[in-house]
């Protein structure tokens, strides 16, 4: 999303390395996420430029120095511009720890930053073939119920095709976000009530939920009926759940608010970003949750509206 803003900027090509995605990161490796996002069909890459065989004046630097002098290069050819990550502050930012995230100030951040590079990716995504190797639910509505586990041992319900099918991400391993019981309550308070007389199921997604999050069984029990799955599944696979589901609520990942980004259809309620960044990853049409776990927008009675709409969209078995 930063290298599409960066070319933006420059008012030059993006240029894709999918290499970028094969370095084994604090979290792993991410090459999967090419599975989702097939960024190799859709853009220019590294390895179809190479075979040119041009050479090329490469102008790198912080993000605002390459971008004022991408001025003076408007119409040449064959300059390549660069910058990084850590490299996205003015050039009298002397903390190298520290990430501007490319655009202005962090607190000057508003909705509309990234705009068309997060339009561009949505894009991207509808090009995508990935078809997940198991699934959370099966469809039934003749009322009968039925039994089944999937070969990771999770247990795959039954559901009408009517159901509204809620993905909450929560984040725990190394990094635990939004860790207190009272902040899952409060959330799920606000939901139950909005989903008062609709049928549901609450399929929450994360690493190890059940270890960092402990109490999530009871507070099922206590809101939704224990209406509600805890899925191991791979990275991808979750990430593809939550783009599907009618209701995503987000725990203040990246990894989240990438499948808040996807979605072109169904409700968001977001989690204040671990970064504590606004407008970065959000749309304008997403909803809002505070770091205490209240819906800032939409209203009790918008939500509740919007997701009795959507309970008449039929589930797919996907």
């Amino acid at each position: 999303m930063f290298g599409l803003n960066f070319a933006k900027a420059t008012n030059a090509t993006f240029l894709f390395d999918s290499v970028v995605f094969n370095v084994d990161g604090l979290h792993g490796r991410y090459s999967w996420i090419q599975d989702i996002l097939p960024l190799a069909d859709s853009e220019l890459t590294l390895s179809q430029l190479q075979c040119f065989n041009t050479s090329f004046q490469t102008i790198y630097g912080q993000w605002h120095d390459v971008v004022r002098q991408s001025h003076f290069e408007q119409n040449a050819c064959n300059v390549l511009f660069q910058t990084g990550i850590r490299m996205c502050c003015p050039s009298n930012v002397t903390d190298v720890e520290q990430v501007c995230y490319c655009t202005e100030r962090k607190d000057v951040m508003t909705l509309g930053a990234f705009d068309r590079a997060k339009s561009h990716m949505r894009e991207v995504y509808a090009q995508s073939t990935f078809e997940p190797s198991t699934t959370l639910f099966r469809i039934n509505d003749d009322g009968t119920s039925t039994e089944h586990t999937d070969r990771k041992g999770n247990g795959v319900v039954t559901l009408r095709s009517d159901t509204m099918v809620v993905a909450w991400h929560v984040r725990g391993g190394d990094i635990v976000l939004n860790g207190e019981r009272e902040f899952f309550d409060t959330v799920a308070s606000q939901v139950a009530s909005a989903m008062k007389g609709l049928p549901y199921h609450i399929f929450i997604l994360g690493e190890e939920t059940l270890k960092f999050f402990p109490f999530l069984t009871q507070m099922c029990a206590e809101h939704f009926d224990s209406k509600c799955s805890f899925p191991t599944v791979e990275a991808r696979e979750a990430l593809h759940f939550m783009v599907k589901s009618l209701l995503l609520i987000t725990s203040g990942s990246s990894f989240a608010y990438m499948a808040a980004l996807l979605k072109t259809s169904g409700e968001v309620l977001n989690a204040v970003s671990k970064e504590g960044l606004f407008g970065i990853y959000e749309l304008a049409s997403h909803g809002r949750l505070d770091l205490d776990g209240n819906i800032i927008k939409p209203s009790s009675s918008e939500l509740q509206t919007q997701l009795k709409k959507l309970h008449g969209v039929k589930l797919s078995r996907k």
